[in-house]
């Protein structure tokens, strides 16, 4: 989806860490999307136990950085305002 539609952009008032923040947290996100189904297949079909203590490692992470995320979303509706939950909705 964010490759067909884009991203909405950053809050033109927003502040430098909260952005890289913003950032960060997507690209971690995206790259637990990736790296939690390898781990799972090399323990299923490789009988690898690191790989299967990794998997559940990394969803523990994936967790924590969605709800990282989700609080961050309110945050911006509910305390600054700035409009980036409605601009979430349809980006692009």
């Amino acid at each position: 989806v964010r490759y067909l539609r884009g991203t909405p952009a950053l809050p033109e008032d927003g502040h430098w860490l909260m952005d890289l923040a913003a950032k960060w947290t997507h690209w971690i996100i995206l790259g637990l999307l990736v790296a939690i189904p390898s781990a799972g297949m090399a323990a299923w079909f490789g009988g690898v136990k690191l790989a299967a203590d990794a998997h559940t490692a990394l969803f523990s992470i994936l967790l924590a950085m969605v709800i990282l995320h989700a609080i961050a979303a309110l945050f911006h509706h509910y305390v600054l305002m700035d409009g980036l939950l409605r601009r979430m909705w349809r980006a692009g």
